[in-house]
């Protein structure tokens, strides 16, 4: 049967400590360092891919804060080609106005469905209210701006909420819309 020998305190740290400064602590240093490496590198790491923005790659353009008048001419015009009337001369050139690129594309294949509804309807008016609006995406002179619009057809007394994203370009100065996209359209609003 092992014989059981009691030690004090004293007696067991002289038992267990080291005979030098130098033996069993390598193990520890060398750990050490490791943990130390393995920090530095998850650090450097960490930092790349938030200055690349996770893709490796360095930006090709450094984002920028959304110009101060982007998102009230956002709130202006977003309504604009959603709005539909008896008078379509006047909504085409307000259309106008504020369209590019796409977008008109997408107005005048668009429009001429809602003339045809309203048509079957004499006084009828589509018209469109901002509820909410903020810029999702601003670089240079390109915006990605999501709008939640609200579009009421007043004859049929009813509004329906949509989500619409909207992309915005600046030429000669001013924002216009070069895309849209509805994203949602809520059947039965809250």
């Amino acid at each position: 049967m092992p014989r059981f020998d009691p030690v004090t305190p004293g007696e067991w740290s002289a038992r267990t400590a080291p005979s030098s400064p130098h033996e069993g602590g390598g193990v520890h240093r060398l750990m050490t360092l490791v943990a130390l490496g393995i920090a530095v590198t998850a650090t450097v790491v960490a930092v790349l891919l938030f200055v690349t923005g996770g893709s490796g790659e360095p930006p090709e353009e450094a984002l920028t804060a959304p110009d101060p008048a982007l998102k009230a001419r956002a709130t202006v015009i977003a309504c604009v080609p959603l709005t539909a009337g008896a008078d379509s001369a006047d909504d085409d050139r307000r259309a106008a106005a504020v369209l590019t690129g796409a977008a008109e594309t997408q107005y005048r294949e668009a429009a001429s469905g809602v003339r045809r509804t309203l048509g079957a309807r004499p006084g009828s008016r589509v018209a469109c209210r901002v509820d909410d609006i903020g810029v999702v995406r601003h670089r240079g002179g390109e915006a990605k701006v999501l709008a939640f619009v609200t579009t009421t057809a007043t004859t049929l007394e009813s509004a329906r909420p949509f989500d619409v994203e909207y992309t915005l370009v600046r030429e000669a100065g001013d924002w216009l819309i070069s895309d849209i996209a509805v994203l949602t359209a809520v059947e039965n609003p809250r």
